[in-house]
């Protein structure tokens, strides 16, 4: 045989393989849901009940802080970061673990709705928080925000525990 010959069954192959592993997939676990990989909500379609609605979907911990997170990061959902990225909170492209980023704009992650930004989220959190306690997320944050910055954070933390007093 001939080596084209050889690589295009090697490739011939390989699609199937792939084609029928998806297939296989997609019966076991169900179809993807449409609202997370082919809607594409803007930032005009978007309030935060439905915020709080995903990160209680996604079983994500700390609630109250994800939600002043994206209030500061987002200043209050009206920032243009947010606004051409659909980005929530303030995510840079990611080198270190899964990301559902699909490019970068204006130094920050971009993704397809904002729905993607909470995801993203949760790859983080489950990549380098998931066993932090709420004393040791909010160090973290202390930590990881300008000196001057965190105040203001915290502030906004103690003003969605007061709006949602059951959210965590």
């Amino acid at each position: 045989m001939d080596r084209e010959l050889v690589n295009f069954k090697i490739l011939h192959y390989t699609m199937v393989g792939v084609i029928v592993g998806i297939t296989i997939g997609f019966s076991i676990f169900g179809r993807i849901p449409r609202d997370i990989l082919i809607i594409k909500p803007t930032y005009k379609e978007f309030d935060e009940s439905q915020l709080i609605s995903e990160v209680k979907r996604l079983k994500l911990k700390h609630k109250s802080i994800i939600i002043a997170q994206a209030r500061y990061e987002s200043r209050h959902y009206s920032s243009n970061i947010w606004k051409e990225n659909h980005n929530l909170f303030g995510m840079k492209l990611s080198v270190t673990r899964p990301s559902t980023a699909i490019k970068k704009n204006r130094g920050h992650a971009v993704y397809i709705n904002w729905k993607q930004s909470v995801l993203d989220y949760a790859l983080w959190q489950a990549s380098f928080a998931r066993h932090m306690s709420k004393k040791k997320y909010l160090k973290y944050l202390k930590d990881n925000y300008a000196e001057s910055t965190y105040p203001v954070i915290e502030q906004m933390i103690k003003d969605v525990e007061e709006e949602y007093p059951n959210l965590d």
